[in-house]
């Protein structure tokens, strides 16, 4: 995990920094705010995935698994990346929005930026939990095609919650009054399910690693 967090870092720094500069201006300009903590935390569940990449060169994992870890250590670490890169900076990126807008606007939907920032992070725990089994399995050539439908899937989400959003006066609510439930509930349903996605991929995947051949 300190190998990946080093390697990320040393090579995406300046990208965090225009990031963060991106989210608030955005998040000042246009209505539809939730957008800034979704994209946040599904841009850098990817930038968690891209590591497997790195591992893969020049057939890094199998010298990887010469030292003395265990497979399960491996996938824990990437697991743990991904978890700590989307709630780290969608969390800070979203109060940071939150404060600009409080400044430039006189006031700021607290409760909603609050909701959004956490269906986002289920969603990308959902992502997490989805893409790591696939990685594991076919490597980062073969999985590419899942990523891209991925994103497919999600872009379509997030601009089909959009539109609902927009054409509402009531923020975030409209979510749940779809699944005609109140928003806090929502929030706890998403976090139950995305926790158990999780507990479950992470099984797979370890499952996974364990017969893989290096």
């Amino acid at each position: 995990m300190i190998k990946d967090l080093r390697l990320v870092f040393s090579q995406m720094k300046l990208f965090f920094v225009i990031m963060a500069v991106w989210g608030i201006f955005m998040a000042v300009n246009i209505e539809q705010f939730y957008f800034v903590p979704a994209y946040t935390a599904v841009f850098c569940t990817f930038i968690s995935l891209s590591t497997y990449s790195y591992d893969e060169f020049e057939n890094g994992t199998a010298y990887l698994f010469t030292l003395p870890i265990r497979r399960r250590d491996y996938v824990r670490a990437k697991y743990l990346l991904g978890i700590l890169f989307m709630m780290v900076p969608t969390i800070v990126i979203t109060f940071a929005a939150c404060v600009a807008g409080m400044v430039t606007k006189g006031e700021a939907a607290v409760w909603e930026y609050f909701a959004a920032t956490v269906i986002s992070i289920g969603i990308a725990l959902v992502l997490l939990a989805v893409e790591n089994p696939l990685y594991i399995r076919f490597g980062q050539e073969k999985s590419r095609i899942f990523k891209l439908v991925s994103f497919g899937i999600i872009g379509g989400g997030l601009g089909a919650i959009g539109s609902l959003v927009g054409e509402s006066a009531d923020g975030m609510s409209v979510i749940s009054s779809i699944l005609g439930l109140d928003l806090w509930m929502l929030m706890l349903l998403m976090a139950a399910v995305s926790a158990v996605l999780v507990c479950v991929s992470y099984c797979i995947s370890c499952a996974m690693i364990e017969k893989k051949q290096y």
